[in-house]
């Protein structure tokens, strides 16, 4: 989805700066580091960086210090998919413990554990709480999706 992104954000910013082409020896990672700066400081930045041949890094280094600090990741990014795969993993672990099904409960009460019922209950609790985080993250990443297709029409749209 980074990638998606990056290449929208580069996308518009080739129509906010009249093309790429004024910059020769700048390559698309050039680009990226100066993305979410106003077009006149990409505009200088870039023209510094093509005039004094700076590597990626050093134009990000500059890029950096122009920038606000980063905001957290937005929600329905990479960081996102990631916690939901975690999440669905988590889920399944717990949905397999066997405390979560009849088998242990009878077996503990049978070994004089009276404790076995409330561990059925916090097992369900947890299963529900997973449960509950997985359809926020859906949520969050189905909205997310949504705000980069209107980006995507942007960009597509004619000049």
């Amino acid at each position: 989805m980074t990638r998606l992104r990056n290449a929208i954000e580069v996308a518009l910013m080739a129509k906010a700066l009249n093309d790429l082409r004024a910059w020769r020896f700048l390559r698309v990672s050039h680009y990226e580091e100066v993305i979410g700066l106003p077009a006149d400081k990409q505009r200088e930045l870039l023209d510094r960086a093509e005039k004094e041949s700076w590597s990626v890094v050093r134009l990000g280094q500059e890029a950096g210090k122009q920038k606000a600090a980063r905001p957290a990741p937005a929600p329905g990014s990479v960081k996102s998919d990631k916690a939901l795969g975690l999440l669905r993993k988590a889920m399944d672990q717990v949905a397999a413990m066997p405390g979560s099904g009849t088998a242990l409960a009878p077996c503990l009460v049978e070994s004089g554990v009276e404790a076995a019922a409330e561990l059925t209950a916090a097992l369900e609790k947890v299963l529900g709480l997973l449960e509950g985080f997985q359809k926020q993250l859906e949520q969050t990443k189905k909205r997310s999706a949504g705000k980069l297709k209107g980006v995507a029409w942007k960009v597509a749209a004619p000049a």
